[in-house]
């Protein structure tokens, strides 16, 4: 190719024809200019291409983290909804001696000495952060979701988790130096002392209602708005990517009653319906303005700014708000049964 243009130049130069020789230089420097312009555009797609692929593996890297995030979301959900149903029995002067003398008791005697904590990742998001300037435009309406994930819900669950372990810290800290019977090596269902200050002394269920405030109110709170942004993400990313849009992953694996799906009346006059809503396991009120209630117990929701609990008594289906332990009224009583 290139003997075949020298010919034709040299041939126009012996020639004695410069118009047509500077005709042609004028067509070869623009062949080569459109040359150019292609190399760089055919380079341009390949970055571009190059540059997809990786926002892919990284959003791959994030659904791969809120999997695992999700599964063990679940294992401290289970943990926490026991403890709360153990301590609405403390606080309602439900356990007796015979409870705490149970050889299998020590769940009760570690009720708000323990926790169980959660390593959430965010590999995937920080690596993300990294490459910011070359994700594609079109992706951009993913991470306004990634943000409030991993900006807001992830930090909120970092931090309840810090002042639920500075809350047991300072639970161990008290009994350990101020009462014999807690260091004890007496086994915890036959230390004499040990039941009788969980049954009748009045600091202790204090102390369950400040651990119940941190554990549950806070600490499990935020983890289940967490699994729920995250979630959420997961699905919004395989959307994004056309990886099975249609198939939702769920954060707990916890079934609603369908005894509780119905409508109810609440106390002030209120009617609310509520519905279970495509298997996401929570809750929406359909009243003036739509709430989920994301499920962490048979009968229990987290909702926004509180929690509530189902119960069925004297064949009437109520709901109760956070502080039932009180033994205050119901919220709402199901009028559909």
């Amino acid at each position: 190719m290139l003997k075949f243009f020298r010919r034709i130049r040299k041939k126009l130069i012996d020639g004695g024809n410069m118009k047509r020789y500077l005709i042609y230089a004028i067509g070869e420097i623009l062949l080569v200019v459109i040359g150019i312009l292609i190399a760089l555009q055919i380079n341009n797609w390949n970055e571009k291409r190059q540059n997809k692929l990786k926002v892919d593996n990284l959003l791959l890297q994030i659904q791969k983290n809120i999997k695992s995030d999700l599964a063990d979301i679940n294992q401290i959900t289970a943990f926490y909804a026991t403890k709360d149903s153990l301590m609405y029995l403390v606080l309602g002067n439900k356990l007796t001696e015979e409870d705490y003398q149970n050889p299998n008791s020590n769940h009760l005697h570690s009720l708000i000495f323990n926790g169980m904590d959660i390593n959430l990742k965010n590999i995937g998001f920080t690596n993300l952060m990294r490459v910011q300037d070359i994700i594609p435009p079109e992706y951009e309406s993913i991470l306004d979701q990634v943000y409030l994930q991993y900006n807001d819900h992830f930090n909120y669950v970092q931090d309840a988790e810090k002042s639920l372990k500075d809350v047991t810290g300072k639970f161990n800290d008290v009994l350990f130096d101020k009462y014999d019977w807690y260091s004890s090596e007496v086994a915890n269902h036959l230390n004499a002392d040990r039941i009788d200050y969980f049954l009748n002394n009045v600091r202790y269920k204090g102390m369950v209602k400040e651990y119940r405030s941190s554990a549950i109110n806070n600490y499990l709170n935020f983890n289940l708005n967490y699994a729920k942004s995250a979630s959420d993400t997961y699905d919004q990313i395989s959307k994004l990517l056309n990886k099975h849009p249609e198939k939702s992953i769920a954060f707990n694996d916890i079934e609603t009653d369908s005894e509780i799906i119905g409508n109810y009346q609440a106390i002030f006059g209120q009617s609310i319906e509520l519905l279970a809503k495509d298997n996401r396991n929570y809750l929406v009120v359909e009243a003036t303005d739509t709430i989920q209630w994301l499920q962490y117990a048979p009968n229990k929701f987290a909702m926004s700014g509180g929690f509530i609990r189902f119960s069925v008594e004297q064949d009437s289906t109520n709901i109760y708000v956070l502080g039932y332990e009180y033994g205050g009224k119901p919220f709402a009583t199901k009028i559909d049964d």
